[in-house]
């Protein structure tokens, strides 16, 4: 959402009560729409297994504001996009989510969704495979990223083997091994234990490269 003062058309993209330029009233205008500017596909370094890949989209709304938004989505140059507001990429980025399964992809995702702000929360059965993905995750960050982010991104993911606290999760992705039985029993479970809001996914949501 934009917002715009009466008197003066100065604009923000967080509500206001009064312009702080003239104290006029501030109104919301309607939702800006961003084209796609540019595309770049990032994905994480992982020699020797899958990679699991994201986008950056430089992004530019109809006032001429531009932002890099990144997505797990495919879209094209010149694609329009509704505009995000500081409120809703706020609320968004205080949502978590839930990893079910802590090997090479899992650890994967679980990084890229922590570095993009979101808290994750990865669980595996087997509690030595959980604690190996969160060291995978600091070595990885290790050769990338500064000390002080690098701590601040771990602080957002969670390993665990208490499929009760997928609870908390907005967005659950499954990336278990191939065991059609054992993905329906863990579902099954999730079901349970995960608000009716939470959405889930599997593994094939995400186009892999090699």
């Amino acid at each position: 959402m934009v917002y715009e003062c009466e008197d003066c058309q100065k604009q923000w993209y967080y509500n206001v009560k009064k312009c702080i330029f003239c104290q006029g009233d501030v109104v919301a205008l309607a939702p800006a729409k961003s084209t796609v500017r540019g595309i770049t596909k990032i994905e994480i370094p992982s020699p020797g297994h899958t990679r699991v890949p994201y986008c950056d989209l430089l992004l530019e709304d109809e006032y001429g504001n531009f932002e890099i938004r990144k997505s797990f989505s495919d879209h094209e140059v010149g694609d329009m996009l509704e505009a995000e507001s500081r409120e809703t990429k706020k609320v968004a980025k205080s949502r978590t989510v839930g990893i079910v399964g802590a090997g090479t992809m899992g650890s994967g995702i679980a990084q890229i969704c922590a570095q993009t702000g979101y808290h994750v929360l990865m669980i595996d059965r087997h509690e030595e495979t959980a604690r190996k993905a969160l060291i995978k995750i600091d070595k990885a960050l290790s050769k990338t990223t500064k000390d002080e982010l690098k701590q601040e991104i771990l602080s957002r993911v969670k390993a665990t083997t208490n499929l009760y606290e997928m609870e908390h999760a907005d967005l659950v992705i499954e990336v278990l091994t191939e065991d059609m039985e054992l993905k329906k029993e863990v579902f099954k479970e999730l079901d349970s234990e995960c608000s009716a809001d939470t959405i889930f996914r599997n593994q094939h949501l995400f186009s892999l490269c090699n």
